[in-house]
């Protein structure tokens, strides 16, 4: 209404006022203007204007100043102009936060990290008209903006949105404003998956000695650690920059963050350790050398397993400099006391003493104790490239463990295998050389001893022919099997597989005087010998020997007869021929025996049981073949009879095993034994 009109109107009493007002509204449709039907009305005229919707902010302050509105509640769908300038008409349903500059949500990077989520109230909101000014409080604009709006700071919020918050170094944050942080999210209660996800993976905790990292990654010390781990050892919390923290221990720890020894430690310990080996880390830290042994001391009491078989190279060698290297488990071993890898792989205990350490590479992290059949296999193919004679030492120590792991080794079919296959050459030795002089040669160019008579035969007629070697130690008999089994693997053939026999004469059945068997005494007598702990002989191989003489029959004749040999070796053929008293043909299970009358007695036994030693040891047990050739003399000298063999064997002190006993009484081993004599 026009100011005269209303100055009349107050000059008259209440009661006339009613009546003119229901008057004036009747005749002219004039209404009752208050601030809430004003701002009300603007609000529907402003159309997403912001200078309008800051207007009307200020209006409604200058009226709560000048006391016609007494709640700042009473306008609550205000529209809201963001930082951007863009005005909000319809109410938002996420987090509306205070003008950045009276608001400690900057610091924490909210409007990136956020974006989606909130909405940043515009710094027009508190550049107020110039008639304002000095009437109305910063406070009184703060309160305006929390009550009506709802505006918030940071540490304001009770339900922060399940989005990432990714704190950086780079923002500078001071320890007292970390802490105020993690005072806040203490008091939250329930941290939304996301939010705690990219607060545990954010770089954000200051370390003593290892920069900013992530409080996953991190320890604090609690007075826990007892010497345990240092702070160069891994990323303590800088106490000194965030002051006491253990009133937030259980949110830290909820951050992954590890307070005390434990299983979730040592994982951190891991994980810190593999940083370290893909940053390059350690070549610059002093005394990396003692933080190792510490970091391995630790993961040991903890009993820590995740390296199992990795293919990680966790495992730091210090060198004789200030630095040291990276290996994988496959590159290491815990000892090598023969020396033979200390230039191929890294020997643990040459560089930690530590019991404990060393039992955490091995049973923790699945490091060799010794070099396994495989890396042997791979040093000797790499001495066969190289060498073309090998001492009796290497031999024994090299071809022991590939002997021992065959087995294994043909299992797995590793790549080492294939390569021993492909590249392998065999020791061996000739009688050129010297039985103590060791050569090398391809699988093809060589022999398998497993008849020492053949084998005699050859080597005095032709001396430059290879047979495989054979440990000589008596000790080397508990592998000594494998080793056989190693070289047929490897395509050695064995001398009695690639011989050919021809008599010079046919023997037909009525130039026999006389036949008859080998009997229980023969086996009994060789069974007590090879039982002996001299021998070292093992049930199964003392079985398999004895089984030559299975069915073999004796055939007593005036002449035994010339015969030749000859073997196709290296694609050159060779022959020898043999004249003996004696000769025992394993492909025809018959031994030859010149007839009594015929010949000297003491020759023929002596023949008779050199023929039964050497046919049945083979050259991978030569060292037996003098012994049991004597003691199968002594036998003979009481024909062989099982109760007299029995006496001779209780006299010496001898014992066959059940095993043995049972073995005997097998069916298809005769009782009695043909006389020779």
């Amino acid at each position: 209404m026009p100011s005269n009109i209303m100055k009349i109107a107050k000059s008259i009493s209440e009661d006339d006022f009613r009546s003119l007002y229901r008057w004036l509204g009747k005749i002219a449709g004039v209404q009752y203007l208050s601030v809430r039907s004003y701002v009300t009305k603007l609000i529907s005229l402003q159309k997403e204007n912001v200078p309008l919707s800051l207007s009307i902010v200020h209006l409604i302050l200058h009226a709560v100043e000048t006391g016609y509105v007494g709640n700042n509640k009473e306008f609550s769908n205000l529209p809201i102009v963001d930082s951007s300038g863009t005005v909000h008409m319809r109410k938002f349903m996420g987090t509306v936060l205070l003008p950045a500059s009276i608001s400690k949500w900057p610091r924490y990077d909210l409007a990136s990290s956020w974006h989606s989520h909130i909405l940043c109230l515009s710094e027009s909101y508190l550049n107020v008209p110039s008639f304002l000014k000095g009437r109305v409080r910063h406070d009184l604009i703060v309160k305006y903006l929390t009550e009506a709006m709802g505006a918030l700071d940071i540490f304001d919020i009770k339900n922060p949105p399940d989005a990432p918050l990714t704190l950086r170094s780079h923002l500078g944050l001071s320890g007292e404003e970390l802490t105020l942080f993690l005072a806040w999210l203490k008091n939250l209660w329930y941290i939304p998956p996301k939010l705690k996800m990219s607060l545990r993976e954010s770089e954000w905790v200051k370390t003593v000695k290892h920069g900013t990292r992530k409080p996953s990654a991190c320890f604090l010390d609690l007075g826990r650690w007892k010497g345990l781990l240092l702070a160069g050892d891994v990323p303590f919390v800088d106490t000194q920059c965030f002051g006491d923290l253990r009133s937030f221990e259980s949110i830290l720890k909820e951050l992954g963050m590890v307070t005390q020894p434990g299983s979730s430690a040592a994982a951190a310990v891991a994980a810190h350790v593999e940083l370290s080996l893909s940053s390059g880390i350690m070549q610059h830290s002093e005394g990396q050398n003692d933080i190792a042994k510490r970091w391995y001391a630790f993961l040991r009491s903890e009993m820590w397993m995740g390296w199992r078989n990795t293919t990680k190279p966790v495992i730091w060698i210090p060198d004789h400099s200030s630095s040291g290297t990276w290996r994988r488990i496959d590159e290491c071993v815990i000892h090598d006391r023969k020396g033979l890898f200390h230039g191929t792989l890294c020997v643990l205990d040459l560089y930690y003493r530590n019991e404990e350490i060393l039992s955490f590479f091995k049973d923790n992290v699945g490091v060799a104790e010794t070099p396994n059949a495989g890396m042997h296999c791979l040093l000797w193919i790499n001495w066969s490239e190289r060498k073309t004679r090998i001492t009796e030492e290497e031999c024994q120590n090299m071809w022991s463990v590939i002997a021992e792991g065959w087995g294994l080794l043909k299992q797995k079919r590793s790549t080492e295998l294939k390569a021993f296959y492909s590249k392998c050459r065999i020791p061996c030795t000739s009688s050129s050389t010297g039985a103590e002089q060791i050569l090398l040669a391809q699988p093809s160019e060589i022999l398998l001893s497993d008849d020492l008579v053949l084998t005699e035969a050859f080597q005095k007629a032709f001396p430059s022919l290879k047979f495989a070697w054979y440990p000589r130690n008596a000790d080397a008999s508990a592998w000594v099997d494998q080793l056989v089994q190693c070289y047929k693997d490897l395509g050695v053939n064995q001398i009695s597989d690639v011989v050919t026999v021809e008599s010079s004469k046919g023997l037909t059945r009525d130039m026999y005087f006389e036949t008859g068997s080998i009997g229980r005494g023969v086996y009994r007598a060789i069974l007590g010998y090879l039982t002996g702990t001299s021998c070292n002989v093992s049930y199964q191989t003392r079985k398999k020997m004895v089984r030559q003489l299975q069915n073999v029959k004796v055939c007593f004749m005036n002449d035994v007869g010339k015969v030749s040999y000859t073997l196709c070796i290296g694609g050159k053929v060779y022959s020898v021929d043999r004249d003996t008293n004696v000769r025992w043909e394993k492909t025809e299970r018959t031994m030859y025996v010149r007839t009594r009358g015929f010949c000297n007695k003491a020759r023929v036994a002596y023949e008779v049981t050199s023929e039964l030693a050497k046919g049945m040891v083979g050259g991978e047990r030569a060292e037996l073949v003098n012994g049991l050739r004597d003691w199968l003399l002594m036998s003979l000298a009481v024909h062989f009879e099982d109760d007299a063999v029995k006496d001779l064997l209780c006299a010496y002190n001898m014992r066959l095993t059940l095993e043995d006993e049972a073995l005997l009484q097998e069916g298809h081993i005769p009782v009695e034994t043909v006389l020779f004599f």
